[in-house]
């Protein structure tokens, strides 16, 4: 998710690569400690071979803290509003916008990029 932002963060390819690796090691250091918090807990509670009981805790600690920091994000102010990218056409409604979109974007692949266009169903 975090790739989908970075052409807007910068346009430096040096700024990029750093926040790209700050990115990285951010996201493997929080697997770490999460699978480190994770095998204490269970260890503690001696569930160590109780592969279901673990990953109770795993599932619990993950929503636990998934929902605290998105939660944080969507109502703590750190998503602002900023205009669109693109027009609305009048035309259409929100249900069938990004389906026309996602049509127009298909058949622009297929006639510009056949080896993507065969790539996309192979995946």
């Amino acid at each position: 998710m975090s790739f989908a932002y970075l052409p807007e963060m910068s346009d430096d390819k040096d700024v990029l690569e750093r926040l790209n690796t700050s990115f990285a090691v951010v996201q493997y250091g929080t697997d770490v400690v999460y699978i480190i918090v994770v095998v204490a807990i269970a260890a503690a509670m001696g569930w160590v071979d109780d592969s279901l009981a673990t990953s109770r805790v795993a599932q619990s600690i993950n929503f636990v803290a998934t929902t605290a920091v998105w939660g944080y994000a969507w109502w703590g102010g750190l998503l602002g509003r900023r205009a669109a990218m693109s027009p609305f056409p009048e035309e259409d409604s929100l249900l069938t916008v990004g389906f026309k979109r996602l049509y127009k974007t298909c058949v622009r692949i297929y006639k510009n990029y056949p080896a993507l266009a065969s790539f996309y169903p192979a995946m």
